[in-house]
């Protein structure tokens, strides 16, 4: 894993943390499997209470791009939520 997305992923964390209605968090994809890029997103899923779930479910917002929060440029965070 790059330092850029060691710093990302925890900079991902904090912002997880402190979203109403998040569980827990499970990092996924490329980097969490080894096979990154230095250009490569970072993905995850959110686990999420089921009222929470439904919230999004009614909105069409089970999934979400965050740019704007990774260290490195081109980075972001595309994240599914799940119960």
């Amino acid at each position: 894993m790059y330092k850029h997305h060691e710093e990302s992923l925890r900079t991902m964390v904090r912002h997880y943390h402190e979203q109403k209605g998040v569980i827990a968090f499970i990092f996924g994809g490329s980097v969490a499997k080894g096979m990154e890029r230095a250009d490569s997103d970072l993905d995850g899923m959110a686990v999420v209470s089921q009222e929470e779930f439904e919230y999004r479910e009614k909105r069409n917002t089970l999934t979400d791009v965050i740019q704007g929060k990774c260290t490195y440029e081109g980075g972001y965070f595309d994240v599914k939520y799940i119960t």
